[in-house]
């Protein structure tokens, strides 16, 4: 997979309709104020910054640890941004400015005819609890906007888990993953498919790193906004 890093529209594109979903990796910062996004193969794709008060979540397309991206990185010019109400249940995520505007000269910006000089939602997601079994599952009812003229809405819903009594746990089949349990754990699939076809999964490999695995519709930022909404559940 190959994705420009200088072109925000590349993280805004589906990535192609498989039969299998496409699998990514999360790594968190031991302070967990810090994520990293990185294909299968290992290839960084975007980093992700925590505010202190955990309600804004600014996404850069490189990371400011790598050398070569220092001269790159800007603090105050994220390519996303997922901001949070008051209570941290409402999460949007909107894309900060359009290609035209992010590389327009300092002193030369203007408002433009694709994104008028702000932000643009790209999706939206609504935390609830519901008790299942013995345990408390965390949901998700996610919203992504038509992306043009000839696109819909699409709205996705979390997979409930079952109670396994043998673990005396919530659990999910991860198919592809040996997942450990996590309130983080997630998968959604398309409001009313009675198939429940996973559409995105998010699971916990290892003390800090995680499994992100979708598939069209979503894209990559989507996919990626939707894991960092979770950094709350416990």
């Amino acid at each position: 997979m190959g994705l420009a890093r200088e072109l925000v529209s590349d993280f805004l594109e589906p990535l192609p309709d498989a039969a299998n979903l496409w699998k990514f990796n999360v790594e968190r910062s031991s302070d967990r104020r810090e994520y990293r996004l990185f294909c299968e193969g290992g290839e960084f794709l975007m980093y992700g910054k925590v505010a202190r008060d955990c309600r804004r979540v600014e996404i850069f397309m490189y990371d400011p640890s790598e050398r070569n991206a220092k001269t790159l990185y800007g603090s105050c010019r994220p390519a996303f941004i997922l901001t949070a109400n008051q209570d941290k249940t409402d999460w949007r995520l909107l894309q900060d400015r359009c290609d035209c505007c992010r590389h327009c000269p300092a002193g030369e910006q203007r408002a433009c005819s694709s994104c008028g000089g702000r932000g643009k939602e790209i999706l939206r997601a609504k935390h609830s609890n519901l008790e299942v079994g013995d345990g408390i599952n965390h949901c998700m009812d996610v919203s992504v906007p038509a992306s043009g003229p000839m696109d819909e809405e699409h709205r996705f819903v979390s997979k409930m888990p079952v109670w396994n009594e043998k673990v005396e746990c919530l659990v999910l089949d991860f198919k592809g993953r040996k997942i450990q349990a996590s309130a983080k754990n997630f998968q959604l699939a398309l409001e009313h498919d009675e198939s429940e076809r996973v559409v995105c999964q998010y699971g916990k490999l290892d003390n800090d790193n995680f499994g992100l695995d979708f598939r069209y519709p979503l894209t990559v930022s989507q996919a990626f906004g939707l894991a960092l909404t979770t950094i709350l559940w416990e």
